[in-house]
């Protein structure tokens, strides 16, 4: 839209459209060209590309990185010289860094490194510019470099001085996703989301005390760099934006938003309570937690999130993120929208409520000064006024499942939006004060993430030479859920996800949970398909494909694995008579379809309303189990460490789904761990692979080689058999005695170590040691049979190790 105009012109095509787009930014140079940056994916990997629009024609197309590795999030603006600078996010082999460039001569020049001596990740990078003092440009991001997310500054002269990176919010909180606007003044504003100390550590069923799970509660911090000196608004910004929420609105506005009582679901599908799947069902409690209540996201929390920080020609500051809207709870998840608040004088106005942003959670609107206020860009998907449309088009009956959106009619499209908000009088001069807390330099890591540094590189060290072939460990899973899927309010934005495995987890590898990666539907399908490849770093972390696929007992849930993209989610059949135990054709075709497409599943929570009574195996295709879920609870065999009970069953009570029951009628099934809805850092997937690829995790997979774990434990069993040694997940047959080879190293003592033999404990011991080592030999082996051996431990700070079992025919 040229200035003047009232119409907008017809959209430019700034690409071809068949490339593979990850985000994009827009500026305008001193010869009022346009520049569109986007990070497009040509090969392996995700590079920045540039165009530059006269008004009459596109220029020709500009590469700004060198395609070895994943470049991406472009931010850009215009310094006063009128040179447009970019900054975006860039892997560095085993990390990513903030890179930069900006104009000169008629290109760029070779790109920056804005964070040098880094050694962690670095996120979200943004950007700002400003006439005063010379001219100059600030790039932003957040770090984990100290193991929690801080948020980071660095000044550029358009004079070439470089000011030093400096900490603007680096407490043990989690600090992260700034937003930056110079005001008219020079003074830098700096906006973001903060949440507690230990984001994403020890959270879930049995350990909800240690940590925070994803989404808990977020606030917006603020802070202004005057030249030097950290200030802050005279007001607080908390002051008017949207306070503590429950089921009607929000307790710090005159205003709230009416809900039905009968339809506020926090977590879950209307109708899931009485199934025992929702998070209100009860249970007796049991220790000191409360069961069943574990994976429950509170209410009456603060979700203000997503900053975005302008100032406009008049002086005021505006603020505007997003809210989560009372419990308005959809079928694509929990609604979130913008609000604006602004700053002038000593006292901020708002909090307003902007149309049309109903929508994700992590959704960003484009921010800009006008005449007398802003202008923003939105987008909506209408996931607020589109549900009549849904419920008419609504898959409903048995099998329906949470796939319940028929995938040819999909009402939530998104749309995009440009609304301005203008005021009738000129701002009032700006008042700050000192801030009351100062960044402090000289931060270091907490003894916490030290320790669990030292634990990290012990399991990634560790090797296992199997007849001449060596074995590392990869930590991952494969059952993390986000705000796509549609009872994922409390797990947070997409992105939070790769930030929990790179960063918080420290995992080698991780598959997205998501119900059908969104119901069914293709935008969050492609969305997640797109960032497990735009956030792998080949060698170091290997991101797989991967969905969940929610039937009902007698069925059961199921995650599945493919190390290929480009699956789309399988549809469902009717689901199964509970009290008819043939196979199930829904499974039946689930095998199938993975048969096809080289894939893997593993059933989960299996002795819940959520599990099977295991009529169906194929032990290509489901080669291992969930056995422990950080959510619920240890579906190993009843009184097991964290089994459920009938009177303490967190998801039902479907004892025939017991993986006991499996093993005994002859199933061959691997052990993993993960986390589902709301759990953290205490589910993990260990994988003996032959290198750091995805395939190879995926063979590993298919050979059974795993091991569960709820903490940075290391597991090895094995059996010599002849000149040859086995190892956990195998099947074989000895001339000899079975005698297994067990060495477990944990993060504290082992209390307690168990074998398991056909159901049987037949051996424990308490080693009391952090280093196990020891041999047991079967006393009594009954020649031509088949058994199955398992080990399980058990450290004295309750976190549990289960290694695969072995299954060995003695036939002396």
């Amino acid at each position: 839209m040229a200035p003047g105009d009232e119409k907008w012109c017809a959209p430019l095509a700034v690409t071809t459209g068949t490339g593979d787009i990850m985000r994009c930014a827009v500026a305008v140079d001193g010869k009022k060209r346009v520049w569109v940056f986007y990070s497009d994916r040509r090969g392996d990997f995700f590079s920045i590309y540039a165009r530059s629009f006269d008004g009459q024609k596109f220029g020709e197309e500009m590469n700004l990185t060198d395609g070895r590795h994943n470049d991406i999030c472009p931010v850009a603006a215009t310094d006063s010289a009128g040179r447009v600078w970019v900054a975006w996010l860039g892997a560095d082999t085993n990390f990513f860094r903030i890179y930069a460039s900006y104009q000169e001569d008629a290109g760029f020049i070779k790109s920056i490194v804005v964070n040098e001596g880094a050694k962690r990740n670095s996120w979200s990078p943004a950007i700002a510019a400003t006439k005063a003092d010379g001219g100059k440009i600030a790039i932003a991001w957040d770090s984990y470099e100290k193991g929690d997310y801080d948020v980071l500054v660095r000044e550029f002269g358009t004079d070439g001085k470089t000011d030093v990176v400096r900490p603007v919010a680096n407490t043990p909180d989690y600090e992260s996703r700034a937003s930056l606007a110079y005001d008219s003044a020079g003074r830098l504003w700096i906006a973001w989301e903060q949440s507690g100390p230990k984001w994403g550590k020890d959270w879930g069923a049995y350990d909800n005390e240690d940590g925070i799970g994803l989404y808990k509660e977020r606030k917006i911090g603020l802070r202004v760099l005057d030249h030097g000196v950290w200030k802050e608004p005279a007001q607080p910004v908390s002051a008017v934006l949207p306070g503590r929420i429950n089921k009607t609105g929000w307790d710090s506005l005159k205003w709230s938003q009416p809900n039905d009582p009968k339809t506020v679901n926090n977590g879950g599908f209307a109708g899931d309570e009485k199934n025992g799947l929702g998070p209100k069902s009860k249970a007796k409690p049991q220790s000191v937690r409360k069961a069943g209540e574990e994976a429950e996201m509170k209410r009456l929390q603060i979700f203000n999130s997503c900053a975005r920080i302008a100032a406009d020609n008049d002086g005021r500051i505006w603020l505007l993120c997003r809210t989560r809207q009372g419990q308005f709870h959809t079928p694509v998840g929990s609604t979130w929208s913008d609000y604006a608040a602004y700053y002038e004088g000593d006292k901020w106005t708002g909090a307003m409520l902007m149309p049309h942003t109903d929508n994700l959670l992590f959704n960003f609107p484009a921010v800009t000064a006008a005449a007398h206020g802003i202008q923003m860009a939105h987008s909506s998907d209408h996931r607020q006024d589109k549900l009549t449309v849904w419920k008419k088009n609504r898959i409903t009956g048995p099998g329906s499942g949470t796939a319940a959106l028929g995938s040819a009619v999909d009402p939530f499209v998104n749309d995009v939006y440009v609304s301005e908000i203008t005021l009738q009088e000129d701002g009032k001069p700006l008042v700050l004060v000192d801030a009351k807390l100062q960044p402090d330099p000289a931060a270091k890591p907490s003894d916490y993430t030290t320790k669990e540094l030292a634990d990290i590189k012990a399991v990634r060290g560790y090797r296992l030479n199997l007849n001449g072939t060596e074995l590392r460990i990869l930590r991952g899973e494969f059952h993390r859920h986000t705000e796509i899927s549609g009872d994922g309010g409390g797990d947070g934005p997409l992105e939070d996800m790769w930030r929990y495995a790179l960063d918080v987890a420290n995992m080698d590898w991780i598959g997205n949970g998501d119900h059908d990666n969104g119901g069914g539907r293709e935008y969050p399908w492609w969305l997640t398909q797109k960032t497990t490849d735009a956030y792998h770093l080949p060698g170091h972390f290997d991101p797989m494909f991967t969905y969940e696929r929610s039937v009902s007992y007698p069925e059961g849930h199921r995650n599945v694995i493919f190390v290929q993209r480009g699956v789309r989610t399988l549809p469902r059949l009717p689901i199964s008579d509970a009290f008819d135990p043939k196979p199930a054709p829904d499974t039946q075709m689930l095998y199938k379809y993975l048969h096809h497409f080289n894939g893997v599943c593993a059933s989960h929570t299996s002795a819940t309303s959520m599990g099977t009574d295991w009529r169906d195996h194929d032990p290509e295709v489901e080669p291992f189990v969930e056995i422990y879920q950080g959510a619920r609870q240890n579906y190993e065999r009843p009184g097991a460490p964290r089994s459920p009970t009938k009177e303490d069953s967190i998801g039902g009570w479907e004892p025939k789904g017991f993986v006991n029951l499996a093993l005994l009628k002859g199933y061959r099934l691997g052990f993993e761990s993960s986390s589902d809805h709301g759990s953290t850092h205490i589910s993990y997937a260990c994988v003996y692979a032959k290198e750091n690829s995805r395939q190879a995790i995926f063979d590993a997979i298919k050979l059974r080689h795993t091991y569960a774990a709820t903490d940075n434990i290391i597991a090895e069993v094995t059996c010599k058999n002849g000149d040859k040694l086995q190892m956990m997940g195998e099947e074989f047959i000895s001339k000899e005695i079975p005698e297994l080879i067990i060495k477990l190293t944990g993060t504290s003592p082992f209390k307690k170590v168990t074998i398991v033999k056909d159901d049987v404990e037949v051996h424990s011991m308490k080693p009391n040691t952090k280093d196990v080592n020891f041999t047991w030999k079967d006393p009594s082996p009954q020649p031509g049979k088949t058994s199955y051996y398992y080990v399980r431990g058990e450290q004295d700070n309750t976190e549990l190790v289960w290694a695969s079992p072995m299954w060995i025919k003695y036939e002396p």
